[in-house]
C-alpha cells in the first residue's frame, strides 16, 4: 500500500511539472497580433481564383489586352494559375499588350516574347525580364533552335499566334521546352468554326483526338490517327486537357506515363 501511494505520488509530480514546463514554453511565444492574422487572411484570399481573376483582369484592362476587352480568359486563367510561373513564352506579341500584362501579374516571372515580325521593335517594354524572339512558329528548324537555348524551362507557354498552324509550335514545344507540371495554352481556337475562319481547323480537329490520347493507356480507347500526335510520345506527356469558349489549355505530366490501373 505504501508503495503504491509512493508511485502515485511521483505520477503526480510529475505531471505539475510537465504542465509547467508546458506553460511556461507557450507563454514565451508571442501571440499573434491582430495586424498579422490580416495579413495573413489577405494572402489567403490573394489565392483563391476568385482574386487571381479579378486582379489578372483588372490589369488587363489597363494595358489593353484582348484576353480580357475581347474574351474572357481571364477566368480559365485565374481558375489554373494557382502557382506564379517563372518563366513563360508568349507566341504572338502583337502591340505588346499582353506581354506587359504578364510583367505586371507575375513581378518575379521571366517573360518571353515570341513574333514573326520586326526584330527592332521593342513594343514599348523596356523591362528587364522580358526578352523578344523572332521567329515563325512554323518553322520547325526555329523552333528546334529555340528549343536548344532553353531546354525543358518553361512553366507556361501560350500560343497566340498564327492561326491553323497551332499544330506545328505544339508539336515543337510541348514536350521539349514545357516543364513537367506546366501549362501549354491555345487561343483563339474558335476561329475556325467562324463563317469566314479556316476551311479546316487543323488546331480543334487535333484537340479532339487529345481525349483519345490522354485515355489511351487504357488499350480498349481508339488511339488518335493525327500524323500530329503519333511518334511524339504525346499519350505519355499529356495529363489532361480543359477546354473553355476558344480557350484550351493541355498540362504536362509530371515524372512520365501514369500505370495503367487495369493491369494491377
Amino acid at each position: 500500500m505504501r508503495c503504491a501511494l509512493v508511485q502515485l505520488f511521483a505520477i503526480v509530480v510529475c505531471v505539475v511539472l510537465f504542465d509547467v514546463v508546458l506553460l511556461d514554453r507557450t507563454a514565451r511565444q508571442p501571440c499573434p497580433t491582430t495586424e498579422s492574422l490580416q495579413d495573413d487572411l489577405i494572402e489567403l484570399a490573394g489565392r483563391l481564383p476568385e482574386a487571381r481573376t479579378t486582379k489578372l483582369l483588372t490589369i488587363g484592362r489597363a494595358y489593353g489586352t484582348d484576353k480580357v476587352t475581347r474574351h474572357a480568359y481571364h477566368r480559365p486563367y485565374g481558375l489554373f494559375l494557382d502557382r506564379p510561373p517563372q518563366k513563360i513564352l508568349e507566341i504572338g506579341i502583337s502591340q505588346g499588350a499582353s506581354i506587359k500584362t504578364w510583367l505586371a501579374y507575375f513581378p518575379e516571372a521571366e517573360v518571353h516574347g515570341m513574333d514573326l515580325h520586326d526584330s527592332r521593335r521593342n513594343w514599348g517594354i523596356a523591362d528587364g525580364r522580358f526578352q523578344k524572339w523572332i521567329g515563325s512558329m512554323t518553322n520547325r528548324t526555329f523552333l528546334r533552335w529555340f528549343v536548344q537555348q532553353h531546354g525543358q524551362t518553361f512553366d507556361l507557354i501560350i500560343d497566340d499566334g498564327a492561326r491553323n498552324s497551332n499544330q506545328v509550335a505544339w508539336e515543337e514545344l510541348f514536350g521539349p521546352a514545357l516543364r513537367d507540371g506546366g501549362m501549354y495554352i491555345i487561343e483563339d481556337v474558335g476561329e475556325g468554326y467562324q463563317k469566314n475562319g479556316p476551311k479546316v481547323d487543323a488546331t480543334t480537329q487535333v484537340a479532339k483526338q487529345w481525349i483519345d490520347v490522354i485515355h489511351s493507356q487504357y488499350g480498349g480507347q481508339k488511339r488518335a490517327t493525327s500524323p500530329y500526335l503519333t511518334g511524339i510520345g504525346a499519350d505519355e506527356d499529356i495529363e489532361g486537357m480543359w477546354v473553355s469558349d476558344q480557350f484550351i489549355l493541355l498540362r504536362k505530366r509530371i515524372g512520365g506515363p501514369v500505370r495503367n490501373a487495369l493491369d494491377s
